[in-house]
């Protein structure tokens, strides 16, 4: 019964303990035995108390028996040396009662004896008492004692009725106690060593249940913690494996609440966390893909643009060297002034003519040069979004990093579960074997887990370069959009020059086909206008060429800048194949 009640009880505890931790488990397990332990060592001291009690009231039994034994054995000797000396007349009858004196401090002892016999074992319905057998004693003593040691002078008959009465004294006296109080010492040793052997065979007992239970209870308990561990190795494993196969959509939850249901929960976590970072990762990719492919139209554009101012450019070259020659006809017309006026006028039309399509052409050449500059500032737009998004790479790869972190530090607390668990393997003794086996199997998941994080940590380090690598790229574009920024700002403000200029060179050719009729009086002012055109036409040209050498730099700027876009379009390409590897 009692054995049941305690099985019941343990199903109770181990039912409890499938919802605690495993630490704590292990602690229930080693409170559970150590109880166990301690309740069957006062099981057994109390028996082994009860056993000592037995073998001490045997003992008593034993020495109570050896003593009456003794002192009735002198007493017998002594009366057939009596016999003897009174039979024989050999002996000294004196000296044998002398050493009868010395037995009453005996008999005292083993009176005290009889008395504690009398106490633990009483006399049952009409058994004698223990102690009444020593009166018996002292009164075989006194009558050895009375007996009449001279022997000179007497008779046969008188001799042989004092042996007769010393025989008697024995027989009837002495014989008999013997046989009582051996029987009653017979059956109280009889019931001491029942009760011995009783306590004996209990104890047996005792011991050999707790041999059972000490090798049964260890055993399924460790067997069920063993088997819970295996259960959140094998979940915690799963989702390891995913992991390390780069799938991070493992969505199997581990439903526990122990130590294996943490590092489940946290490792989702990290998972969740890698998955939107990768998933980040791609989607940035993925845009700079799209800003480098806009990049390449807006440098076409911007190359195709240099070419249209270029050609302008060659056309005011055309320009300004024809009315470099029409300066010259005005110079020379102005030496045959009085014979070629109509031929001046005709020249000044032509001039006019030409100095508006200058003109026209100047403003071309600024609207052109105003679009660029407008490209040239939405291209340093775009690069500055562009550094923005790799600044939140970076700041992502960081996270990354620290997820990383996080999962190194469950590395270490499950390298202490498990080095706990060796700890209690081995204090479980040979029981624990089997458990120091699963500690060792959670050693090894640890730095399984580690050299993966290991592994996830070069990898985000490699992509991490690359994307510094870009980001330095990209920096150095922005750089030469600035320049490409100045530089067509320079060339507006040219053009706008060139306008203004042919504007006045305009009015100026105005102000001549006006004065024609007053050229007799005004050729001085004809001739210095002539050579302030002159003067001017070679300037003008001068920033022709020098816009000429503006667009030839242009076009080598986009040609950089498309090789800047072409590295950032494979940057970006390595990237999003780099991250691609990843389940998400």
């Amino acid at each position: 019964m009692k054995r049941k009640q305690w099985m019941e009880r343990f199903a109770g505890i181990a039912k409890k303990a499938n919802a605690k931790k495993i630490t704590a488990r292990l602690l229930a397990v080693t409170a559970v035995i150590t109880l166990f332990n301690l309740g069957s060592g006062v099981l057994i001291y109390v028996q082994n108390q009860s056993v000592a009690r037995a073998v001490e009231d045997s003992q008593i039994i034993t020495r109570a028996e050896s003593d009456y034994q003794d002192i009735s054995n002198k007493i017998l000797n002594a009366m057939l040396r009596m016999v003897d000396a009174i039979e024989n007349g050999e002996g000294d009858a004196a000296a044998i009662l002398e050493e009868l004196k010395g037995l009453p401090p005996e008999i005292d002892d083993l009176e005290k004896q009889m008395i504690e016999l009398d106490r633990k074992y009483p006399a049952v319905d009409e058994e004698p008492l223990y102690a009444n057998q020593v009166n018996v004693i002292r009164l075989a003593l006194d009558n050895l004692l009375k007996t009449n040691t001279e022997i000179k002078g007497l008779k046969a008959e008188e001799k042989s009725l004092r042996i007769s009465t010393l025989i008697g004294t024995y027989t009837i006296i002495l014989s008999f106690a013997n046989d009582t109080i051996q029987s009653r010492l017979d059956h109280d040793s009889e019931l001491t060593m029942d009760s011995l052997n009783g306590s004996v065979s209990s104890a047996n007992v005792i011991v050999i249940i707790n041999i059972i239970l000490l090798a049964v209870l260890p055993a399924l308990m460790i067997f069920g913690i063993t088997q819970s561990i295996k259960t959140g190795l094998a979940g915690l494993t799963r989702r390891i494996k995913a992991y390390g196969d780069n799938d991070f959509t493992y969505n199997e939850k581990l439903e526990r609440s122990d130590e294996f249901g943490q590092i489940d929960r946290e490792l989702a976590g990290m998972g969740g966390n890698l998955r939107d970072t990768i998933q980040s990762t791609l989607a940035v990719s993925q845009s700079v893909l799209t800003v480098s492919k806009n990049m390449n139209e807006m440098i076409g554009s911007n190359r195709k643009a240099s070419e249209d101012v270029r050609g302008q450019v060659d056309l005011g070259k055309q320009v300004l060297l024809s009315q470099y020659d029409d300066a010259s006809s005005i110079s020379a017309v102005t030496e045959q002034i009085s014979a070629s006026s109509q031929q001046i006028a005709a020249s000044s039309e032509y001039i006019n003519g030409d100095m508006q399509k200058m003109k026209h052409s100047s403003q071309n050449g600024s609207e052109h040069m105003a679009g660029v500059v407008q490209m040239v500032n939405e291209t340093s737009k775009q690069f500055e979004k562009l550094t923005e998004v790799f600044q939140t790479m970076t700041d992502r790869y960081g996270n990354v990093s620290k997820f990383l972190t996080g999962i190194q530090d469950l590395n270490t607390q499950t390298n202490l579960l498990s080095l706990n668990a060796s700890i209690e393997s081995a204090r479980a003794g040979e029981h624990g074997r089997g458990f120091a086996v699963v500690a060792e199997e959670i050693r090894k998941l640890s730095g399984q887990t580690d050299s993966i994080s290991k592994q996830i940590t070069q990898e985000l380090a490699l992509i991490q370069g690359d994307v510094e690598a870009s980001s330095r790229t990209i920096g150095s574009f922005s750089h030469v959009i600035h320049s490409t920024r100045q530089a067509s700002e320079t060339a507006s403000a040219t053009f706008d020059t060139l306008e203004s200029q042919s504007s006045v060179l305009s009015d100026q050719v105005s102000e001549i086909s006006t004065a024609i009729g007053e050229i007799t009086t005004g050729m001085t002012h004809i001739v210095s206008a002539v050579d302030k055109l002159l003067q001017t036409s070679s300037d003008v040209n001068g920033k022709m060429e020098h816009m000429s050498e503006l667009t030839v730099k242009q076009n080598g700027i986009s040609d950089e800048l498309r090789v800047l876009a072409e590295q950032l379009n494979r940057s970006s390409l390595e990237l999003k194949e780099r991250a691609s590897v990843f389940k998400v």
